[in-house]
């Protein structure tokens, strides 16, 4: 048997490749698990052949463009890799150019000379899809086919939650007024925002009083709340439409009776200091000591009074979760005490900000979108940095990394874009913990299936949300103009083995560096990377004693073997060595003439790349690979057969031995020597 020296896989979308040469016994039920699970792999496949590309196929002119969800209110580009000839800034581009179906009104400008943007002269309808496309032929020479893009706007959905009730005035209790906040999930008109939100009280239609601010926060205030002597019932209702298509949005709050004295609510805010307010159904008396009434487990807080609102402001530096009591003797307005204390329980648990990618591994198979799902917390943006390793390079740059490195990036990457990305577009997410979003980098770049992008996540200080003493006399909207560190940095021929522009921090303190409250946190080591290979090209290699190598090469997505994938061979100074073609099984026999260090496979504008030096192979303590090494000579398997003749039998000897060896020492006299 041949010695198996090593045993190279790529792990491609997180499944591993085992090989097991013991014999198996499937049972019946094992059989019909695989028939099942044949016919769900059949038709999905066929599902998904009738998928619409969401966009053509990589073209070397195009570098980027619009892609994914959009805001009904955003602007679709499309990005160009070289100066385009008749591209103007500021001016029109020429009719016929730029189309959409559904048609969208609007002016596509140059904003400069390889970049369009195309302005929608009214909002774009939510939750609906639309195809762009871009007619090459008449912006580039020899170009014959129009390149298209697809892209979807939001869908629309609206949350309602009670900003602040409570008495008009401290003299006037007897009148409740009521703000209620509408949040959308992408912008409106504001005309439409009031024409579908209705508000009753006790059944009576109301008309509220509208503020409207970025186009997705609305606040309505419901004035002349007149307390009976029973509770009321005020009711906002979002009816089912262009703000909630799926179904009606309603909120109900109880308004207390005239002569009720009791607490209403509690919160707790974490942003950007600690405070917990407690609201009550009466302004509190301001001029009561309420020292000593409000304990947060047994320990006292600073305190402030408005109207019916009590703030709390416990330690910025407790964590865990706390209790709060309430005593009953604290007084409303006229001196009625509560009828009975309260409690409430907290969770203080601050997460510094932070940011992580999910999963593991660099091949990211390329359907409708390139997705990486990530977690943040205590953030509300994230920044977004792309570097592209070109396919010319990707030899020289796996020289000295793997495929996931970073090493000597500026010889072989460019930084392509960047970005920042906001997070807190979902009203009903708590930002304080953790929670996962997911990034589509087909709305950044479009993916160059022969490159690898380095995709990097990071945060300013103006992008965390973390409690902070002081930040309330602070604007953190202000921003310092601080020079572009990228600018030059990746043309300077010094300091190759950087990856990111050095930027010096005056105020950078040691001492500081976990503390999210300083300047010194927010520096390069927060920030987490992955490289990515848009390719469907899942590759496996086995090598034997001398430089065979058996590669077998599946596409990632349907799990069937690819067929007609030239596969190159080189060594460690980029040399061919060896090359092959996959038969209908997806596999080529390939022999090197050398060290084998890096295999290429090329599938049409698809590749693949898979380091074969010693170390790579994965491990091999589960298989019995230790065989036999044949230094000399030729070794094989005899077997008999006998047939039966009329003067007696005759007796038949076979060899069998491998192809190689038959190749080798073929044809020659084999002599046998029987005892």
């Amino acid at each position: 048997m041949l010695k198996r020296k090593r045993l190279i896989s790529a792990l491609y979308g997180q499944t591993p490749i085992y090989e097991n040469n013991s014999n198996t016994i499937v049972m019946k039920s094992s059989f019909f698990r695989a028939i099942f699970l044949l016919i769900i792999i059949f038709f999905s496949a066929c599902h998904s052949d009738k998928k619409e590309a969401a966009h053509s196929p990589f073209h070397p002119a195009i570098s980027a463009f619009t892609s994914g969800q959009i805001s009904v209110k955003s602007s679709v580009m499309v990005e160009f890799t070289s100066p385009v000839n008749q591209a103007v800034p500021g001016r029109s581009v020429k009719d016929g150019i730029i189309s959409f179906s559904p048609s969208i009104k609007g002016e596509a400008v140059w904003a400069d000379d390889r970049t369009i943007v195309f302005k929608p002269s009214e909002l774009l309808p939510s939750g609906k899809k639309f195809k762009t496309e871009i007619a090459l032929q008449r912006l580039l020479p020899d170009e014959k086919e129009p390149f298209f893009f697809t892209f979807q706007t939001i869908q629309q959905n609206a949350w309602l939650s009670p900003e602040n009730i409570g008495p008009l005035s401290v003299s006037d209790y007897k009148k409740y007024q009521a703000a209620i906040k509408v949040a959308l999930a992408d912008v409106a008109n504001n005309k439409l925002v009031e024409t579908n939100v209705k508000v009753k009280y006790n059944g009576d239609p109301r008309e509220p009083e509208w503020f409207h601010s970025d186009g997705r926060n609305h606040i309505l205030i419901v004035n002349d709340i007149t307390r009976g002597e029973n509770e009321g019932i005020l009711s906002v209702t979002v009816k089912e439409g262009p703000l909630s298509p799926d179904e009606e949005q309603n909120l109900k709050i109880s308004i207390p009776p005239a002569n009720t004295f009791k607490i209403l609510s509690s919160r707790l805010e974490t942003s950007p200091r600690k405070v917990i307010t407690i609201a009550f159904s009466d302004p509190l008396d301001p001029g009561q000591d309420i020292s000593g009434l409000f304990r947060l487990s047994g320990q006292d807080m600073n305190w402030n009074i408005d109207n019916n609102l009590v703030e709390l402001y416990p330690d910025e530096d407790i964590t865990g979760e706390k209790t709060l009591i309430i005593s009953e003797d604290v007084k409303n307005v006229s001196g009625r005490k509560l009828s009975g204390r309260g409690e409430f329980t907290f969770s203080f648990s601050s997460e510094k900000p932070a940011v992580e990618i999910i999963g593991d591994g660099t091949v990211m198979p390329y359907s409708d979108g390139l997705f990486m799902p990530f977690r943040a917390v205590s953030l509300n943006a994230v920044r977004v940095r792309i570097i592209k390793i070109y396919e010319h390079n990707i030899g020289h740059f796996l020289q000295v990394n793997q495929l996931g490195g970073e090493n000597q990036l500026k010889r072989s990457g460019r930084l392509v874009h960047k970005q920042r990305i906001e997070i807190n577009t979902d009203p009903t997410l708590d930002l304080t913990k953790w929670n996962t979003f997911s990034l589509d980098l087909s709305r950044f770049i479009q993916p160059d299936p022969g490159a690898i992008y380095r995709v990097e996540l990071g945060f300013e200080k103006s992008d965390a949300i973390y409690p902070c003493a002081g930040d309330d006399q602070e604007d953190n909207s202000v921003q310092t103009d601080h020079p572009d560190p990228e600018e030059g940095f990746w043309d300077e021929t010094d300091n190759y083995y950087s990856v990111y522009p050095y930027r010096y921090n005056p105020d950078y303190r040691w001492s500081e560096r976990n503390n999210p409250c300083s300047d010194s946190y927010y520096t390069s080591d927060r920030r987490v990377a992955r490289n990515v290979l848009a390719s469907n090209l899942g590759l496996l290699v086995k090598g034997g004693t001398g430089n065979e190598l058996l590669v077998t090469v599946n596409d990632l997505i349907s799990s069937e073997p690819l067929a007609n994938v030239e596969v190159e061979i080189f060594n460690l100074q980029m040399v061919k060595i060896g090359e092959g073609t996959t038969n209908k099984e997806g596999q080529a026999s390939i022999t090197a003439d050398g060290v084998p260090f890096l295999l290429i496979a090329r599938d049409g504008k698809q590749r693949g790349y898979l380091r074969l030096d010693d170390g790579q192979a994965l491990a091999l303590d589960r298989f019995d690979v230790s065989g036999e090494t044949v230094k000399e000579g030729l070794r094989g398997f005899i077997f008999r057969g006998t047939r039966g003749m009329e003067t007696g039998r005759l007796t038949f000897l076979s060899l069998l031995c491998p192809s190689k060896a038959r190749r080798e020492h073929f044809p020659q006299i084999i002599r046998l020597r029987l005892s």
